[in-house]
């Protein structure tokens, strides 16, 4: 079987990412509790197929680039989860996040592949193997690759992209530049933290020095922003210029940490707090980028990097560029930027593929000069291990062990919290609300309102600031989580927090891993009946006419075959003028 495997890496990876995507299907529905971001994403994807409608409410939603909307807006159609309630698009959307995931863990592990190259076949497909396992059981990747968000789909184009960039390194430049390009434009409409992976090539081709590497890079880049300005494009012709200057300014200062709206970096927050609480959660995720990191360190001092006569090869390159880049992001954004836990999945792929670098690699050598290869083609490569002997037996023993305890930590992980836990709160407490409360009447939300009209269908959600306030007009039932209170999300304060306590009993409560702690409070008598004048079903404004998906879908393809056909002839004219000089 191995032999085979060997023998055909493409049946490798597409059974790798089946695996993955089936390890994350498990128990979908209930692990982990639901975000109020995949709600807002999920109810757009609806807005776009239902109303050609890029918005929530009644604003144009240009937070994110619109790609990812566009996919789950043809997603939850095929699904039929266009019309049925939220929750259902909601559990649709996560089906389609577990295959991205799987893609991401193939893709991973191709480039862990690559990079063994002067390895025996057999350690290449182990490091294949070994690379997809880590993706695919890091606590990270775990907890966000199974909702409905943005990073499952962000990380696969991000990782596709470096996996492209390497295989075509020896590609003509003037190929290189149009196709990356055109990749990095589209991953960056998916997000822009794309670009954090995408840039990997053209920052290897600095560290080698490489002046033809760095134009492809540089060009690969300008291509991108090109097929990208579509989107502030777009916004500008349906009068959201001002409003798209205004996010991307937010976005940039919250990247740098000068404005502090989300994350464990929040006044009110504690880093430490949180790390210590979801340290188990993570913990092979924390692990992975040890080991990681280690990994990056020996490259780096292998690598040649500060030597005057000696240049990293291509292999190191990348993972120097990959990893200093994906590393640096998070170590940045955690010290002083955003700090979402969620950005941590984008260091995952590199973070598995040093691992596999570290624990599987040896240095390869030219055949001919018994010196680092650099660029040669893999057929060019001799294999070669680390060192001969009883050495190598220990590495190779110590290599094992340390693989196996990340992946028995990572498996662990796995079926503890999403195979024998459940972690769905939110829908404990709907369930709750459900058999307890009559329908219609009104609960107080904890954090962001729309997450509890979507798991309370049947009541009215209010979004008081104020408990006196709220009691006066007739709600006496409140949401409550100590999260929420202590970074004071949505309308939730510790003063909030602490009135309902003093003032109310505890009707339910339940755990919740995003949440901590749910909880549902009763101020006076729980009412029987709705408050006088209160309505029912909530009535939701439409969505903005203004912000028409079909129209950005249209410019976008048509970026893509403007730049597609100039960037064609460029590569015809670049042929010819090739076989000119070699005539």
């Amino acid at each position: 079987m191995m032999r085979w495997l060997d023998r055909h890496p493409g049946a490798l990876f597409a059974g790798l990412g089946t695996l993955v995507s089936i390890l994350f299907l498990i128990k979908l529905w209930v692990s982990p509790d639901f975000l109020t971001d995949e709600a807002l994403y999920a109810q757009i994807g609806r807005n776009v197929w239902n109303t050609d409608a890029l918005s929530f409410r009644t604003s144009a939603f240009i937070v994110h680039p619109p790609l990812d909307f566009l996919l789950t807006a043809g997603w939850e159609r095929v699904t039929g989860t266009t019309s049925s309630p939220l929750l259902d698009a909601i559990r649709s959307v996560r089906v389609l996040s577990a295959l991205l995931c799987g893609v991401t863990a193939a893709v991973t592990a191709a480039i862990a592949r690559d990079v063994l190259v002067g390895r025996s076949d057999r350690v290449r497909t182990v490091g294949a193997v070994v690379a997809a396992l880590l993706v695919a059981t890091s606590g990270f990747m775990m907890a966000f690759g199974r909702m409905a968000l943005i990073e499952p789909l962000a990380v696969a184009a991000g990782t596709t992209i470096v996996l492209v960039a390497h295989r075509m390194r020896h590609r003509p430049m003037a190929q290189q530049i149009v196709v990356l390009g055109l990749l990095i434009g589209t991953g960056t409409l998916v997000k822009q933290t794309v670009l954090f992976a995408a840039a990997a090539p053209f920052v290897a081709a600095l560290l080698q020095r490489d002046r033809r590497r760095i134009v492809v890079g540089a060009g690969s880049i300008l291509v991108g922003a090109a097929v990208w300005a579509c989107f502030p494009l777009w916004a500008a012709i349906n009068g959201h210029g001002g409003q798209f200057v205004d996010q991307e300014t937010e976005s940039v200062q919250r990247l740098l940490g000068l404005v502090q709206t989300t994350g464990v970096n929040l006044p009110t927050g504690s880093p430490t707090t949180q790390f210590t609480r979801t340290f188990l959660l993570y913990s092979s995720g924390y692990a992975s980028f040890l080991v990681g990191g280690l990994a990056l360190l020996v490259v780096l001092i292998r690598s040649g990097l500060f030597s005057r006569t000696r240049r990293p090869d291509d292999h190191s390159a990348l993972l120097l560029g990959w990893g200093v880049l994906g590393y640096g992001f998070l170590l940045y954004s955690f010290a002083f930027g955003a700090g979402n836990q969620q950005l941590v999945v984008y260091a995952v792929p590199v973070a598995a593929v040093l691992c596999v670098a570290l624990l599987l690699g040896g240095r390869p050598v030219d055949d001919l000069t018994g010196l680092p290869a650099r660029d040669l083609l893999p057929e060019q490569w001799v294999r070669t291990g680390p060192v001969r002997g009883r050495p190598l037996r220990r590495l190779t023993t110590v290599s094992a062990v340390v693989a196996g305890v990340l992946l028995l930590l990572g498996l662990g992980t796995y079926v503890g919290y999403y195979v024998v836990d459940s972690d769905d709160g939110t829908e404990q407490v709907a369930a709750y609300v459900q058999a307890n409360v009559a329908p219609c009447v009104p609960i107080n939300a904890s954090g962001a309102g729309f997450r509890w009209e979507t798991a309370l269908p049947q009541n009215t959600v209010t979004n008081y600031r104020n408990g006196p306030r709220a009691l006066a007009d007739g709600v006496h039932l409140y949401l409550l989580s100590p999260k929420d209170a202590r970074y004071a999300y949505g309308t939730m304060s510790e003063g909030f927090a602490t009135w309902i306590r003093e003032n109310g009993q505890l009707l339910y409560q339940t755990p919740s891993r995003s949440s901590e702690l749910l909880q549902l409070w009763s101020v006076g008598p729980v009412p029987t009946a709705p408050a006088p004048g209160s309505s029912c079903l909530p009535t939701y404004p439409a969505p903005s006419a203004t912000a028409p998906a079909g129209e950005f879908l249209g410019m976008f393809l048509a970026t893509l075959g403007v730049v597609g056909a100039v960037g064609s002839a460029f590569i015809v004219r670049s042929n010819r003028r090739r076989v000119s000089r070699v005539g």
